[in-house]
């Protein structure tokens, strides 16, 4: 991501932009247990397992005061870019803290989590009725699974109901879960001018 935003910043086909990555330094199987863990939302009051409410926490009270504390960060133009379970993070932030970013990709979402729960919540889908200043990139590749493609595309549908809300939604041709990322981690940038966190 960071050299697919240097470049397009070097040829000024976006504007400049601050990216942050959060990263898990660990084997394979702890990256994988630490994503199951992170980006999660909890399925109920009691859940300690899924612990999305601790990330975003993190990312509200420590990262982005360090950023915007530290370098000339635009805090009316934030965004945050996710891909699988990332992307079910994104959405998620939208329900929890809807007005903490302004641009949002929602990648390759895995929505079906919890038999799709996200998208039948009263919050979230009050979010969506009422934000404004909000820019959503969603994506998934062709060959995903069904319950990538009908859920991202039930949010899409959701999302285009309020006129104040600028989405995109891009599918990528013969592309599957494990192939899709390379491309959708380039286009937001080009597609929304995303600035990720």
């Amino acid at each position: 991501m960071n050299s697919a935003a240097y470049y397009q910043m070097l040829l000024q086909q976006i504007d400049p932009i601050i990216l942050v990555g959060i990263s898990h330094e660990t084997d394979l199987k702890g990256w994988v247990e630490q994503r199951h863990r992170d980006f999660k939302p909890p399925l109920s009051a009691s859940d300690s397992i899924n612990r999305a409410d601790d990330f975003l926490s993190f990312i509200k009270t420590e990262v982005i005061p360090h950023i915007e504390n530290k370098y000339a960060a635009n805090p009316k133009d934030r965004g945050l870019i996710g891909y699988s379970l990332g992307g079910l993070f994104s959405a998620w932030v939208l329900k929890k803290e809807p007005k903490l970013f302004h641009k949002l990709g929602i990648t390759s979402p895995s929505l079906w989590f919890g038999e799709g729960f996200l998208l039948k919540d009263e919050e979230l889908i009050n979010n969506i009725r009422t934000a404004t200043n909000l820019e959503v990139f969603i994506s998934y590749g062709s060959l995903e699974g069904d319950d990538f493609i009908a859920y991202g595309t039930k949010l899409y549908e959701s999302l285009k109901t309020n006129k104040n809300i600028q989405v995109t939604k891009v599918i990528f041709e013969n592309e599957n879960h494990s192939t899709a990322w390379v491309t959708t981690y380039n286009r937001p940038f080009m597609k929304i001018n995303i600035k990720c966190y």
